[in-house]
């Protein structure tokens, strides 16, 4: 029984050491998060363009083709909970911050949190690498192991010696090319339209709230906040639902006339063509360079 007891306590011992090796070596791996905390505390004093947002601006919002002193912190379906938790840990390292731009998309206002969907492990980037403390210590946000496929997929990528999915220096999202994307894009639009018509509107009111809220801390920071719609490919746009669609632009609309905002929509612009998306709703990097300069010279008629 005593070796038992020694041999369980010597195997618990080993298991938990090999966690945490791997913890540590995965938490030390650079990803996009960790650089833009890096960068944004040692160069936000300089910052007066931000733009935050999901993938729709991460991918598709090129700073080195925007105005000077440009940064890009969006990230893969952050929504604007986590875009005013960002703005509020930076904002006083920010000396000369005058703008911010927030995309508005088709699922904007219809996603669920991070926590009450299936993308919860995306609270996991703020928490560790940008210093967010929505959630405790003590809580699975505080360990990359807590979501396994994706720790486990880090961890590989470490012992092949393969670098993970990074960013330019101001922060744009690199590997949504023309060359990569897949030959049956146009068909898979539907799928990616399915997945981003709501079954419900439950998260309508919530969502809506914590974008009023951005508006009203810009506002009470003297900060221009600019809304924004992304290009999308007519194999994606033509299959939204009317009355999502409706409910989203009345929503902006409101936002618009109660905090004075401009927004810019192009979502269906004719500008655009096919190799500019990378799919459905993605621009290229192609198209991320001619996006970014439409908008700036509409920024500079304005």
């Amino acid at each position: 029984m005593k070796r038992f007891v020694t041999y369980t306590l010597l195997f618990m011992l080993l298991a938990g050491s090999t966690l945490g090796v791997g913890e540590y070596i995965v938490r030390n791996m650079p990803n996009s998060y960790s650089y833009k905390h890096r960068w944004m505390l040692d160069n936000a004093s300089q910052l007066e363009y931000l733009i935050l947002g999901s993938s729709h601006t991460y991918y598709g919002f090129l700073p080195s083709a925007f105005f000077d002193n440009s940064f890009n912190l969006a990230n893969v379906s952050q929504n604007p909970e986590y875009d005013l938790l960002l703005l509020k840990k930076y904002l006083p390292l920010c000396k000369r911050l005058h703008t911010v731009v927030i995309p508005v998309s088709y699922f904007t206002f219809f996603d669920k949190p991070f926590e009450q969907g299936s993308e919860w492990h995306f609270a996991i980037n703020y928490k560790l690498y940008m210093g967010v403390d929505k959630h405790s210590n003590l809580s699975k946000y505080n360990f990359e192991i807590s979501n396994r496929p994706v720790y486990s997929g880090k961890l590989l990528s470490f012992l092949k010696g393969k670098e993970l999915p990074m960013c330019d220096t101001l922060g744009f999202g690199v590997g949504y090319t023309i060359d990569d994307k897949a030959s049956t894009w146009k068909y898979d639009a539907q799928y990616i339209v399915k997945r981003h018509t709501a079954v419900n509107w439950d998260e309508f009111d919530g969502n809506l709230d914590n974008l009023r809220k951005v508006a009203q801390f810009c506002k009470e920071n003297d900060l221009r906040l600019i809304l924004v719609t992304t290009p999308t490919a007519e194999s994606y746009y033509t299959l939204l639902d009317k009355a999502q669609l409706e409910k989203t632009y009345s929503a902006i609309t409101g936002l618009c006339n109660d905090y004075s905002l401009n927004y810019y929509n192009y979502m269906t612009d004719i500008r655009f063509n096919d190799d500019d998306f990378h799919d459905g709703d993605h621009l290229s990097d192609i198209g991320a360079q001619k996006f970014t300069t439409i908008l700036k010279e509409d920024f500079s008629k304005e």
